[in-house]
């Protein structure tokens, strides 16, 4: 499950060993080509989520709590299938199907009766190639994100603002050098809402941001960062640095955030660097408290973590290297947020024929 809802293709990432099962091991057993559906998920947008299987250099089996799919060669290509389901077309089909009780599920059999548009097979490959090709942009995107982020994590490693204090220098708690949990007044009407679905633990920028009537949790401006407090999300290094709202404009979050904002002259992006460092995530997951499976940190701990003074010339050099590199950042992700909405809007284009496959040019 951590794999399926981390990736949208499954392929050589590093995965957990699990013994093949004896008894009929070719029912488990994944192909290149088959599709797998979450059969239950916290959360109704989880419920159905759909991935597709690429090719691997090792044998993969799929959990209890997966559906795999296997299409009909003849009559489908599974990468069609594959879009259609991520596009809002097909995901309002899946959620036809979706049960919420405790968590939201699907059941293989009303899967197996969903009722699906079928192209010709030779339309679907030519429309899953075009898609194909926009997602290979929009990985290109995301490879020069992570790039970009890597070095502004890496200067902040360089400069040691994070490190132990061995040679000397004074060291402080983390109150004296950012506000934890600053106080915002209450955002009037509909207010830019960042759920913890929509923080990534791959990338500094929030994904996808709601409106809704501004209410209890965390509050924020851009230049802040709202890291999780909550296991697994704080494990997984669940962090965001906020620059997706309006000038002046204060955003509301889930109440498992911690919302962090350096004082001057800290620049904006050192709090985010703080809160991805593995330092101050071990010292924030051992002062988790909470019954299992629910631990919480507070923010009375991570106001309190030790950490050295950092000079004002320090601080500017900072600022002076990573601030182009968050810039830059906001730029790419930007243009793949741009790119993933046009591929999901080609997509209902394609299949009424108002658009032609041969005619789009990425």
């Amino acid at each position: 499950m951590k794999e399926q809802f981390a990736f949208d293709v499954i392929a050589d990432q590093p995965m957990e060993l699990a013994p093949l099962p004896e008894q009929d091991p070719a029912k488990w057993l994944l192909r290149e080509g088959d599709l797998l559906f979450a059969r239950q998920s916290l959360t109704l947008a989880g419920a159905g989520k759909c991935t597709y299987v690429a090719p691997s250099l090792s044998p993969r089996l799929f959990e209890s709590h997966l559906i795999r799919v296997r299409l009909d060669s003849t009559k489908a290509d599974p990468r069609f299938f594959h879009y259609y389901f991520k596009s809002p077309h097909g995901r309002a089909k899946i959620e036809t199907i979706v049960e919420q009780v405790a968590a939201a599920g699907i059941r293989a059999s009303d899967l197996a009766n969903l009722r699906v548009p079928v192209p010709p097979p030779g339309e679907q490959s030519r429309i899953a190639n075009v898609l194909g090709a926009m997602d290979d942009l929009i990985d290109g995107n995301e490879r020069l994100s992570a790039n970009l982020e890597a070095l502004a994590l890496a200067e902040f490693r360089r400069a040691a603002f994070d490190a132990e204090s061995t040679d000397g220098a004074t060291t402080v708690p983390l109150r004296e050098l950012i506000e934890v949990n600053p106080a915002r007044s209450k955002p009037a009407g509909l207010a830019a809402y960042v759920d913890m679905a929509a923080v990534p633990t791959s990338s500094a920028r929030v994904g996808a941001v709601a409106r809704r009537e501004a209410s209890g949790g965390a509050r924020f401006v851009n230049g802040d960062t709202v890291m999780a407090r909550i296991t697994p999300c704080l494990e997984n290094g669940k962090a965001a640095f906020i620059d997706v709202l309006a000038d002046g404009e204060v955003g509301i979050g889930s109440t498992e955030f911690i919302v962090l904002r350096p004082k001057v002259p800290l620049p904006p992006a050192w709090a985010y660097c703080l809160a991805r460092s593995e330092r101050f995530r071990d010292y924030t997951v051992r002062h988790m408290s909470g019954s299992s499976g629910r631990q919480r940190a507070s923010a009375s701990d991570v106001a309190a973590y030790p950490i050295r003074v950092v000079r004002a010339d320090e601080a500017l050099n900072f600022h002076a290297i990573v601030t182009p590199l968050f810039e830059a950042l906001r730029q790419v992700e930007e243009e793949a947020q741009q790119l993933r909405a046009t591929r999901d809007e080609l997509l209902p284009l394609l299949m009424s024929g108002k658009v032609v496959p041969g005619e789009v040019s990425v």
